[in-house]
């Protein structure tokens, strides 16, 4: 009895140390997603400052500038809504340009201070953004929120949650250690281009045609 009661206390110490052991990790795991949670949520209200920011500044063009932009904005959603833009061609210049978006942003990871350049990119991401909304809005009243929400939100609805999840990444350095990982993430981003790139070169001239002809 003395030895099977001897042999029982002995392993009450492993227990709690294994436990001990288990809820920490739990912890840990815990803190990294609530950290990534508010870097994702940081960098979410930087892009929305940065879109106020470029509607401040549009709003502060002269009225000669914004007809300019506006005429060059008209002319492109018509060449789109009448096919004359090559979805083939037009899908390339899409995927090339969203493709070294996300490779710039996520090389940022291996840039001394490379957190600046994804503050810096996620922000202008959002200027633009916001200044060709605001332009469009100032241009065509509610015809231009239609213009937006066709011809923006679509491919943005994908492309800008995934900017986030690379830049958040690239902020909290997830990748240290974990090559193999960090270009896991590189892939998704370019999968994300491709598929935004896909669905703006395809269904954005469709739902433009289809807005257009309820303008006549």
């Amino acid at each position: 009895m003395e030895i099977t009661s001897g042999a029982y206390r002995n392993q009450l110490p492993k227990r709690r140390y294994h436990s001990g052991r288990y809820k920490k990790s739990r912890g840990s795991s815990g803190r990294e997603k609530s950290a990534a949670m508010r870097s994702s949520f940081y960098l979410l209200i930087l892009w929305a400052a940065g879109a106020l920011v470029g509607v401040l500044f549009a709003s502060a063009l002269g009225e000669e500038s914004r007809e300019s932009l506006n005429s060059f904005i008209q002319i492109g959603a018509q060449n789109m809504a009448s096919g004359q833009v090559q979805g083939f061609s037009y899908f390339l210049n899409r995927t090339w340009s969203y493709g070294k978006y996300m490779v710039v942003l996520w090389a940022c990871g291996f840039i001394p201070y490379g957190w600046i350049g994804v503050l810096l990119l996620i922000a202008g991401r959002g200027f633009f953004y916001g200044f060709a909304q605001a332009v469009l809005i100032l241009g065509y009243g509610a015809k231009g929120i239609g213009m937006g929400l066709m011809g923006y939100f679509p491919h943005n609805l994908l492309l800008l949650p995934m900017i986030l999840f690379v830049g958040q990444l690239v902020m909290q350095a997830v990748w240290k250690g974990k090559s193999r990982y960090y270009f896991i993430v590189l892939g998704i981003g370019l999968l994300a281009a491709v598929c935004a790139a896909a669905i703006e070169a395809y269904l954005t001239p469709v739902l433009l045609q289809w807005m257009m002809k309820g303008w006549t």
